[in-house]
């Protein structure tokens, strides 16, 4: 997974990859993030927000590094590579964590399931896994991803959600670039 974040920020994404990585690596596993040359990047913010028009929109360069992040999350006989998510538009997107395995292309535009307990419902996201000895893909809920991996969701999340926990000084919640 590649993420793109200003430069200012990169200090406090290092510490929260690192917490992470505590995290995932006591069970075992594997985490590791790579940090490319810095870069300007033109980038679009609203300003002077007004109930008529909205906002104005003013392009400015800011400077930022692109992270990608990636490791090994297994346990027992699967390991998780990838994490299917509904975006606002309806459309899904994976983002794969294992860099080794390729997932298969009819996980791209299918719908997210659960593979395991069939239960028939909309799913925000769902849990790309992989057997170490068959080679089989499934596709699991949040509450089925424990009974296959060990691996709790919230763990998953919090790699994949780095992009929404990044916030300001306040605590005020900002998107990465």
């Amino acid at each position: 997974m590649k993420i793109t974040i200003r430069h200012a920020e990169l200090p406090a994404l290092i510490k929260k990859l690192e917490r992470i990585k505590s995290v995932i690596t006591e069970n075992g596993n594997e985490f590791f993030y790579d940090i490319e040359d810095t870069r300007i990047q033109e980038i679009q913010y609203g300003t002077n927000f007004n109930l008529t028009n909205g906002y104005s929109w003013k392009t400015v360069k800011v400077l930022v590094d692109d992270v990608e992040i990636y490791g090994l999350i297994e346990n027992n006989d699967w390991k998780v590579v990838g994490l299917a998510e509904r975006q606002h538009n309806g459309e899904v997107v994976i983002n794969t964590i294992d860099k080794t395995t390729e997932i298969p292309q009819s996980f791209y535009g299918s719908e997210i399931r659960c593979d395991h307990c069939h239960t028939n419902r909309r799913r925000d996201q769902g849990v790309i896994i992989l057997n170490k000895e068959t080679g089989e893909f499934k596709m699991v809920g949040n509450a089925c991803l424990t009974e296959y991996t060990g691996i709790s969701i919230e763990t998953l999340k919090s790699l994949f959600g780095l992009k929404e926990e990044m916030t300001d000084g306040s605590g005020k919640k900002k998107k990465l670039v």
